[in-house]
């Protein structure tokens, strides 16, 4: 398993049985919603009454990162901040542990939530990883996640991976 997928992993709780999201929306897994549409416990125990296997959460998760990865090198708003975050050290088409961040946020946040990330993005564009670090530590988002804001930061600013992300499981 990469160390990014061993990073989304480690940040998403996993849930083999459906449950209700914070907004009341059938989820299960590493966070993937299951429908767009809210529903009841009931509800819930009716349409969502299966098991996930972990194996296959992780691949629908590896899928989903590779996924966020292709959009942000695409996309003018993130692509300056995602190739400069790439070092020498990094194989080809592997992604590191700067370039790893973003997508971190990208899924937790949604593509639009990281692109309101606009100071930390242009101080990652321009190698100043320092800054960037700092600038996500300010964040409303740092705020209400602080644990994985620190991580994420501390990362950023060294281009080193947690050790929490890289450790067998």
């Amino acid at each position: 398993m990469s160390f990014a997928l061993q990073m989304l992993a480690y940040e998403e709780e996993f849930r083999s049985e459906a449950y209700l999201d914070s907004l009341g929306y059938p989820t299960i897994g590493y966070e993937f919603r299951l429908a767009n549409i809210k529903c009841t416990e009931e509800e819930l125990a009716k349409y969502y009454d299966f098991v996930l296997p972990k194996d296959t959460a992780l691949t629908w998760l590896d899928d989903l990162a590779g996924q966020l990865s292709r959009k942000l090198c695409n996309d003018s708003r993130f692509a300056p901040a995602w190739y400069s975050c790439n070092d020498l050290l990094s194989r080809p088409f592997t992604v590191n542990a700067r370039q790893a961040v973003l997508v971190s946020m990208a899924y937790q946040l949604g593509v639009e939530g990281l692109a309101k990330f606009k100071t930390t993005l242009k101080y990652a564009a321009n190698g100043q990883f320092s800054k960037a670090s700092q600038s996500m530590l300010k964040s409303l988002w740092a705020e209400q996640y602080p644990g994985r804001a620190r991580r994420h930061a501390a990362q950023m600013e060294s281009g080193i991976w947690y050790p929490g992300y890289t450790e067998e499981s």
